[in-house]
């Protein structure tokens, strides 16, 4: 019988060795990118890629990816802090300007599609 979990155990472990060194220079060149770039590369994957792991509540929903960089600095400006992350007003709609902000992790967290507002 085929044991396929240990056949990827093997051949994860077969990768890593020999593709090590241009794994740890893929992480430091992505680690040394601009956030701003982080941010966009981020969304785009999570609005264009099948494979990415966020795809269904993005792209899945119909959200487009509607931005380049120079939209990004030219309308929000740069992250202004690491607490910062890339956020949409309006969680139907697309990543393209009008729609976009820095957010906290707590103002996003209230900007979500299962939040509830209590008075």
């Amino acid at each position: 019988m085929f044991d396929r979990k240990g056949w990827m155990k093997v051949y994860k472990q077969y990768y890593y060795k020999k593709h090590r060194s241009s794994l740890i220079a893929y992480s430091a060149r992505w680690n040394k990118l601009h956030p701003e770039v982080r941010a966009l590369v981020g969304a785009k994957a999570r609005c264009q890629n099948p494979n990415d792991h966020a795809f269904e509540g993005y792209g899945g929903r119909g959200i487009k990816f509607r931005l380049s960089l120079k939209d990004l600095l030219d309308n929000i400006g740069s992250r202004p802090s690491k607490r910062f992350s890339l956020d949409r007003i309006n969680n139907n709609g697309h990543y393209e300007v009008g729609n976009i902000r820095w957010a906290t992790h707590k103002e996003q967290q209230n900007n979500r599609r299962n939040s509830k507002c209590y008075s």
